[in-house]
């Protein structure tokens, strides 16, 4: 009775977990591009691959078919993300655990802590395990287990295609949408100031090679009259000396506040660096790897005037 509840528990929290990463596959091909063990032309296919398996392994444990593969596979595979996470965590690339796509926030250690407890019942259920569980599979089993995988397998890559087509997920979890209200307490900020309902709002990452280019067009954009102030949110993985040492790094001409990485993939969910232009307290334009060219015009047309 006890080693049932387990396995289905467990199925359940895979099954969650598989189905919050396919509702924002950009968040976790983006975790496990941080984590660097999967090389990047392979980061879709393979994240597509380990969501079916995990939809898959949570589906067996939820209706106890096949234990005696779901289980080991679920051992093993607990194991692996356990040990990636901590090597993520001792080597500063990511402090967030991504084990459910955003949906419930964990930090490594959270996670590093919940996989141990998982992986210890998991060990004890399965130890109780017999043969006679095996020769009661039923058809209704298969087709739930085939079902699961192939749901959350095809929705993740539907999730992805729609995001390269329309620059946005089909069921949004962020916060930050064109026509909403900006609210600083989103970047642990007290009541935001006049000049702050009226701004360009970067989100960049430390580790990010792709967010250095900005920083000298943003620095560029704050000085020129005529466009918007620019404020830059930068996620770091660390303390106060990292942060010290990121935003030296920058050589901003604009303020900077400092957050956590994880707390940025949170807010963010899009590949980074990403704009917000907000006016009024309002969120006007938001603008993904790419700096609209209504903000580039004017530093050109400035570049020409000044030439002799």
């Amino acid at each position: 009775m006890i080693s049932s509840t387990v396995f289905m528990l467990v199925g359940v929290l895979f099954v969650t977990a598989a189905v919050a990463k396919s509702l924002d596959p950009i968040y976790f091909i983006q975790h496990v591009s941080e984590l660097r063990i999967v090389p990047d032309s392979c980061l879709v296919p393979v994240s597509a691959l380990f969501i079916c398996l995990q939809g898959c392994v949570g589906a067996m444990l939820s209706v106890q078919a096949h234990l005696h593969w779901a289980v080991p596979i679920s051992i093993a595979s607990l194991a692996f993300f356990m040990l990636t996470t901590l090597k993520g965590y001792l080597t500063g690339k990511v402090d967030d655990c991504g084990c459910y796509g955003g949906l419930i926030s964990l930090s490594s250690r959270q996670s590093i802590a919940l996989d141990l407890v998982l992986l210890a019942a998991l060990v004890e259920a399965f130890s109780h395990l017999t043969l006679k569980t095996e020769l009661h599979v039923l058809a209704w089993q298969n087709w739930i287990t085939v079902f699961a995988g192939a749901a959350v397998g095809l929705f993740f890559l539907f999730s992805y295609r729609f995001y390269l087509k329309h620059q946005k997920l089909p069921f949004s979890l962020s916060p930050l949408r064109v026509g909403k209200s900006w609210k600083s307490e989103w970047l642990g900020v007290a009541s935001s100031s006049k000049n702050e309902a009226n701004q360009l709002l970067v989100f960049l990452r430390a580790s990010c090679s792709g967010c250095k280019p900005w920083v000298k067009v943003m620095n560029a954009i704050h000085r020129t009259p005529g466009l918007p102030s620019v404020r830059a949110v930068l996620g770091i993985v660390g303390g106060k000396a990292e942060a010290q040492e990121a935003v030296a790094e920058m050589q901003a001409s604009f303020p900077v506040i400092v957050l956590s990485s994880s707390r940025i993939t949170r807010l963010v969910r899009a590949p980074l660096p990403m704009a917000l232009l907000i006016v009024d307290g309002t969120i006007q334009g938001k603008w993904t790897r790419k700096i609209p060219d209504f903000l580039i015009e004017p530093l050109k047309a400035n570049k020409l005037e000044r030439q002799p």
